[in-house]
């Protein structure tokens, strides 16, 4: 009104400034400001849902797992947040100046809550408007207490109660036993709010069940270590110190009723193992007196054998692992493993019995290709030992801690042993015979990035890059050659690559057996192994379901029923395809070897996939006729399609014409063995330089494949660094047609992948659509982890910084022949770095990678 006042009174030229509208105008929108406020002493599971002005005005996904998908109106439903005091709520943006009156149209169970000054206009700038919650008295609540084993009450433990409250930390400081309370657990300085989340209570019949856990932890060794877990135990789960299932579940069962206690018997876990015999379908063998399986259990990255296990028997008993002594037996002594988020370990088999090859590989029962009878862990499990995350049973990538290593009779015979890293080529042959006409062969070689590696003790180890992520992976296990019968029987043990590598996985079992036939070896340089995978043959048409409908007169339509038609059968196929639609008539009928359609009343239309393959016409009038096509081809046509691999021993790289000492296959080797070092059959790397492509397979605790761009300088000594994107790494897959080599296909085009639309040749070329592949692919709880090819993860995946450079040496065979590690073949030592220092310099020292060349013999 003073404004307006003025504007009278004193200031003259007021009227001389308008608002001018000219048609077509549009009104300025009407203001809006937020509804809504905050909450306080919510929990995070059972909501609040308020109402304002009596009406639910929330949009929330009509599909509850389809976040992104049609929205609807409902209640508005809000929930607490850990640890936080308040939690916001809104109700969205409303007009400035509606009036509201916000209610609560239902509690949550356990709480009571109240509108502070419900009820008022909204205002410029929105509108808060605070809801209080406290405990419903009428709840009763049950006491957590914590009694802590003397054994493991180590200074600075921490004791901590999760629920769906949030949580209570308590510092033990010595104590012997701890309930939790407010007094307890404060709030803290810093606005921590712990005052709910100090008891547990029966949620009855009112979903969701109430949600506890106890767990107690020590600080780690230095300051930057995460904290070490303690055992917890007590709870309805057991080994968890809680009722939460490791799924997150809480069975009602196991929901509160009253007080509980639990315990934490000590900051350390006992790790076991057993050994069960391949194949199960044979009796196991007794291990000799005096002999057994020395298995050593390896921390990662730093490559130390923490503790040790002898077992002496093939019977279903678990082993612990124990202290070792100087000599790296196992003593008297129980080993305790730490848990914590980096608690990697890998599982080395230092001794075999007498004729026998050992391998870390859980027994795996149930299902068609049930590879034991026993069921332990799972068969993607590899050599990994994990306490990441403590749990009451296996939970994959985070908690495995009993573990089987699997043995079978090693290959004494050297014509029965191969060895060698071979890229596996698959070639597949299609002859088509049509009646008794000249057959025409047209075979198919698809230059894949797959990598199969024997060992003459019976083991393989195979890794493929495919052009679906989600088929790649590792497979390592024994393998049976019999040269007399030219076969291969690959037995898996790890398989992380589905259905798409050498086996095929059941849903419910492990890897199944495969025999591969026709096995020619062929010495040379490079050797060469051929196998045959499948032949089949198909004479005639293959009907399926609907592959051929009928629908007369635009009724439904029906299936022609199925069946193998050849030309001895036509006069079946036109009597089914008669049949097919009820009271059609005989409106088709054999003529020569084609099929004649007279139109039935109304009219037929012949639908699927059948129709372009046998060359009928697609609908017939009524009345009309109309004549097949390609019936007496089709059905006169034999197709065998036979499938082989191509084992190509790895060496030089075939895209350039330079060499490089870097270039080829490489085995790890253990240094630490006593009484000299030995190969570590666990891992292979291959390299081409010209490709820039390295490829890592490793089962060396978790199973894990990379392969990405490594480009560096390639003398002697050198750097690489892990580049992105696959056209810099020339990642090719050659499919080679009509007899064309890929050196000849180099040598037209040796830039380009993906010829020229002119280009005088039947094969193609296409560069991996995966691009790098890294197995398992990284997530949240799987960043860089121990055992992979240094600084192979994308740095996406990472903390975004470009990686350090790898550092690399090569020792030329025969030039240091005192060398204990493979002085007769060129070794190759990689060092990864840290801001361009070696990591093994560094406290602790994270040992280099030594390996040496493979060879086919």
């Amino acid at each position: 009104m003073l404004a307006v006042a003025l504007c009278g009174a004193v200031l003259a030229g007021c009227d001389s400034i308008k608002s001018v509208k000219e048609e077509p105008f549009a009104d300025l929108p009407d203001e809006t400001a937020v509804l809504g406020g905050r909450i306080r002493n919510l929990g995070t599971r059972r909501p609040l849902v308020l109402q304002y002005n009596g009406t639910d005005t929330c949009l929330v996904p009509e599909a509850p797992n389809d976040p992104s998908g049609k929205k609807i109106v409902s209640e508005c439903r809000f929930f607490g947040v850990p640890d936080q005091e308040w939690a916001n709520y809104s109700f969205g943006a409303v007009p400035v100046g509606t009036p509201y009156n916000i209610t609560i149209k239902r509690q949550p169970y356990g709480k009571i809550c109240q509108v502070q000054n419900p009820s008022g206009t909204v205002q410029s700038g929105g509108t808060s408007v605070d809801v209080v919650c406290e405990d419903d008295p009428a709840i009763e609540k049950y006491s957590v207490t914590v009694e802590i084993n003397p054994a493991a009450n180590q200074p600075g433990m921490i004791v901590t109660l999760t629920t769906e409250n949030g949580t209570c930390p308590v510092d033990v400081n010595g104590r012997p036993s701890i309930t939790f309370s407010p007094e307890e657990c404060p709030n803290g300085e810093a606005g921590e709010f712990h005052e709910s989340a100090t008891y547990i209570f029966d949620n009855g019949l009112n979903l969701p069940n109430f949600p506890w856990r106890v767990t107690a932890t020590i600080p780690g060794a230095t300051a930057v270590s995460p904290p070490i877990n303690c055992f917890v135990t007590g709870g309805p789960v057991p080994n968890t110190g809680g009722n939460v299932e490791d799924n997150g579940d809480v069975q009602f069962i196991n929901r509160p009723q009253n007080d509980v206690t639990v315990t934490v018997q000590s900051c350390g876990f006992t790790v076991r193992v057993q050994a069960d015999f391949s194949p199960h379908t044979v009796a196991a063998p007794a291990i000799p007196d005096g002999e057994g399986i020395l298995v050593a259990l390896r921390k990662q990255p730093t490559l130390e054998d923490v503790a040790v296990a002898r077992i002496t028997s093939f019977d279903n008993d678990w082993v612990s692992f124990m202290v070792p002594d100087a000599n790296g037996q196992p003593t008297a002594t129980q080993y305790e493993a730490q848990s914590d988020t980096n608690a990697f370990y890998e599982l080395v088999v230092k001794e075999s019995p007498t004729g026998m090859t050992c391998i870390p590989g859980n027994s795996v029962a149930g299902g068609s290709s049930a590879n034991s009878l026993r069921t332990v862990g799972h068969w993607t499990d590899a050599g990994a030992v994990l306490l990441r995350r403590p749990a009451s049973a296996y939970v994959r990538n985070l908690w495995l801690i009993d573990r089987v290593i699997r043995c079978k009779t090693a290959p004494v015979e050297a014509e029965r042993q191969l060895r060698g890293a071979f890229w596996q080529f698959t070639k597949v042959t299609t002859t088509t015979t049509i009646g008794a006409g000249t057959p025409t062969v047209a075979p198919v070689i698809t230059r894949n990035r797959n990598v199969l590696t024997f060992f003459e003790d019976g083991q393989y180890l195979y890794g493929n890059h495919s052009p679906s992520a989600s088929n790649n992976g590792v497979e390592h296990g024994f393998y049976d050659y019999d040269p007399d019968a030219g076969s291969i029987l690959f037995t898996g043990i790890t398989d992380t690559n589905g259905g798409n590598g050498i086996h095929t996985v059941a849903t419910a079992g492990s890897p199944q057996p495969r025999t591969v036939t026709q096995v020619v070896k062929t010495p040379g340089s490079p050797t060469v192994i051929t196998v045959r995978v499948s032949d089949t043959t198909t004479s005639g048409l293959v009907l399926g379901s609907n592959d051929l409908t009928v629908t007369v007169n635009n009724g439904q339509a029906f299936g022609v029923a199925t069946g193998t038609y050849t030309t001895a059968n036509l006069q079946t196929l036109v009597d089914r395809i008669n049949a097919a639609s009820p009271g059609s008539g005989n409106f088709a009928s054999v003529a020569g070897g084609e099929i004649q359609f007279t139109g039935p009343p109304g009219g037929v239309v012949l639908g699927g996939p059948a129709v372009s393959i046998l060359g009928l016409p697609g609908s017939i009038p009524e009345g009309q006729t109309a004549m097949s096509t390609n019936v007496a081809t089709t059905l006169a046509t034999t197709v065998n399609t036979v499938t082989d691999w191509i084992l190509e021993e790895v060496g030089p790289d075939p895209l350039v014409s330079t060499t490089n000492a870097l270039d080829g296959a490489w085995v790890t080797w253990d240094l630490s063995r006593q009484p000299a070092p030995v190969e570590d059959r666990r891992r292979v790397f291959v390299y081409q330089h010209g490709l820039y492509n390295g490829l890592h397979i490793g089962v060396n605790g978790i199973a894990n494949l990379q392969e990405a761009c490594y480009v560096g300088d390639f003398a002697l000594t050198g750097t690489w660094t892990r580049q992105g994107g696959r056209s810099g790494c020339h990642m090719r897959i050659y499919t080679l047609r009509g007899g064309e080599t890929i050196e000849q296909l180099i040598q037209m085009y040796p830039n380009n992948c993906g010829f020229p639309s002119d280009a005088p040749v039947a094969s193609s070329c296409q560069l991996m659509s995966s691009s790098s592949s890294d197995i398992p692919n990284a997530s949240t709880e799987l960043k860089d982890y121990p055992g992979r090819w240094p600084q192979s993860q994308n740095p996406d995946y990472t903390d975004g910084r470009p990686y350090s450079l790898v550092e690399f040496e090569v020792r030329l065979a025969g030039t240091d022949p005192a060398d204990p590690v493979c002085p007769d073949q060129d070794k190759l030592t990689v060092w990864d770095t840290q801001h361009g220092i070696r990591k093994a310099t560094l406290d602790p020292p994270i040992p280099p990678i030594v390996l040496c060349k493979i060879k086919a013999n």
